[in-house]
């Protein structure tokens, strides 16, 4: 396992990263979790090559995440081979309701990990306190998501990672963790109007709404093997879909 998936040692905060200011809110739900704050960087895309550190999680804080992830029913057997699926989109977008519609209906078990309901154990690692919505307290987020992938990976599980994912080196970060844990990743992209999601924001209340203005400009993926999905057509469509897609499919594709 390499070292950016293992417990680095004590180090400075630095400045070398990039804010996200994330939470989750449901297109068809009650509001937000967290309150981002107001000077959330509203262009999240940080210049290439510009190292994100991760920080020091203590063992606690990874026992008490991993009661977070949600787990796929015992009735639903492993796949043949895991895939680490990599939603991505502003707050608003409907990732979430996808990603339910993908765990409940395909025959394989998806687990699901939110990095909304990880913060605040980042959170406590950092600065023992609520979350602050600081830039390395999003990169401690994304590291603690990241192993916890790694871990389910390793025993055969398809994995979701629920979050904004706006941020390329995350995206990488990712792409890596799978790569050590002999996974394949999917990368999809929720496109979703920025009126729709405005009039969603509008609808949830407060905290909805300053997480819409901290990342409606987030630019989508530019990986060319990312699948762009249109936000505004029933998720369960887009899920029945997905299991047709080779890395999600029952069945061992031929490399396998």
């Amino acid at each position: 396992m390499p070292s950016d998936l293992t417990p680095s040692t004590p180090h400075r905060p630095t400045n070398h990263t990039v804010q996200e200011g994330h939470q989750r809110c449901h297109p068809h739900g009650t509001g937000c979790t967290h309150q981002p704050p107001s000077h959330a960087n509203n262009n999240p895309t940080p210049t290439r090559g510009i190292p994100l550190t991760p920080p020091t999680l203590r063992e606690p804080t990874r026992t008490l995440a991993r009661r977070t992830l949600q787990h796929p029913p015992q009735n639903k057997p492993k796949p043949p081979t895991p895939t680490l699926i990599l939603l991505t989109g502003p707050p608003l977008s409907g990732k979430t309701t996808l990603a339910q519609h993908l765990q409940r209906t395909h025959p394989h078990g998806i687990l699901i990990i939110e990095n909304d309901a990880l913060r605040p154990h980042a959170a406590n690692t950092l600065h023992n306190g609520p979350p602050r919505f600081t830039n390395e307290e999003t990169n401690a987020t994304y590291h603690l998501a990241h192993i916890l992938a790694h871990d389910a990976l390793q025993q055969g599980h398809h994995v979701l990672h629920d979050a904004t994912n706006t941020n390329p080196h995350h995206r990488q970060q990712a792409k890596n963790t799978a790569q050590t844990a002999q996974a394949r990743t999917l990368t999809l992209h929720i496109h979703t109007p920025l009126t729709t999601r405005t009039q969603r924001a509008h609808r949830q209340g407060h905290h909805a709404l300053q997480a819409h203005q901290a990342l409606k400009h987030a630019p989508p993926p530019d990986e060319p093997d990312t699948i762009t999905l249109d936000g505004t057509q029933p998720p369960h469509e887009h899920a029945q879909t997905l299991l047709q897609h080779p890395l999600l499919s029952t069945s061992p594709t031929p490399e396998d």
